[in-house]
């Protein structure tokens, strides 16, 4: 019997909006750099160098949010036999194998805006690749969790979050 995860399309319709907003900022404030000669001399150089630092910030928050909507909004149907990933952004579907799937973790993170951490499902690949699963984007990762048991796919244990530069996640697993 296969199992087909629910994506909370609040959560990635939320990020894409996100990314769009602070792409939107990153196109104004190279307007208005663009067009500062038309100002007067009395331009200061801090004026010059606030708009290459609100770029460079709404530059990276747009990306990041962009990397987040394409990566992460990603529907599975877990069988006994593969595990299929399809991503709704662009309609591109892996399926992996069972042979190709080493085994799942869980795990948690802690986000500053709530007291009560998110769990999340890691699975690990053959190949090295990891297919992460948050509670925050799939309410249903208990349903996940028991899914995957009972189609015996191997739970490698429990793993705490550990971050690994600015925007990577170390795994214990790998």
């Amino acid at each position: 019997m296969e199992y087909k995860t629910h994506l909370n399309l609040f959560v990635a319709i939320t990020r894409i909006l996100t990314s769009l907003v602070f792409a939107l900022l990153s196109v104004v404030l190279l307007y208005v750099l663009f067009n500062l000669h038309e100002r007067p001399l009395r331009v200061h150089i801090i004026e010059v160098f606030a708009i290459m630092i609100g770029l460079v910030f709404y530059s990276m928050i747009c990306y990041k949010y962009a990397c987040l909507a394409l990566t992460l909004t990603k529907t599975y149907i877990i069988s006994g036999s593969r595990i299929i990933a399809k991503n709704l952004i662009n309609g591109k579907v892996q399926t992996y194998d069972s042979t190709e799937v080493r085994g799942f973790s869980k795990s948690s993170i802690r986000y500053k805006f709530r007291r009560k951490p998110y769990k999340q499902i890691l699975i690990y690949l053959t190949n090295g690749e990891v297919l992460e699963l948050l509670q925050l984007l799939y309410a249903d990762i208990d349903k996940i969790e028991q899914s995957l048991l009972i189609h015996h796919y191997f739970y490698l244990g429990y793993e705490d979050f550990k971050s690994k530069g600015l925007f990577r996640r170390a795994y214990q697993f790998l």
